[in-house]
């Protein structure tokens, strides 16, 4: 599969309804975890940017949201160059489980680690569907405990949702 199909097969997977903006684990997770003006980042966060959309509503002032492909307009940042912002916390909420394999996962959490904060977060989940790649819920934390110091498994079993951090890479 080449790198415009792997985006998508992702991009066709974004939701604007059901477990999206305030009733999503994920951001829930970043509400009782990450402090108030905190640098966030909705790292895959579909068209709408609905969880960023969300937290801003609660008074979060600094989210931001990215998204790629046919997703991409105007509700996300324009680019994601990590040399210009560092985030404080980045999560990414129905993102892990789209991924085609084991080589887009890495790519995707190289691209998050390098623009996380050193003292930064990743906060992610791995829902049982859609999944779009053949790893199981334990290839993932595997991959997850070798590219970051610290993986926390916060909630869920068979869709679970880690804190991540302390990145360094693979």
């Amino acid at each position: 599969m080449t790198r415009t199909e792997q985006i998508a097969v992702a991009n066709s997977t974004n939701r604007t309804r059901g477990a999206v903006g305030k009733n999503a684990v994920v951001p829930r997770v970043v509400r009782d975890l990450i402090p108030q003006g905190h640098i966030v980042l909705d790292f895959g966060s579909g068209r709408e940017a609905q969880h960023a959309v969300a937290l801003r509503a609660d008074g979060w002032k600094l989210v931001d949201a990215w998204e790629f492909g046919a997703n991409h307009n105007e509700n996300h940042v324009s680019t994601l160059d990590h040399r210009e912002r560092y985030y404080d916390c980045i999560y990414a909420s129905n993102v892990l489980n789209v991924q085609s394999d084991a080589f887009m996962l890495k790519d995707t959490l190289e691209t998050i680690g390098n623009l996380m904060h050193h003292a930064g977060s990743f906060i992610c989940n791995y829902p049982q569907s859609p999944r779009k790649s053949d790893l199981s819920t334990g290839d993932v934390q595997g991959i997850l405990e070798f590219m970051f110091n610290r993986v926390d498994r916060v909630k869920g079993t068979s869709g679970p949702v880690w804190v991540c951090k302390g990145y360094r890479g693979f």
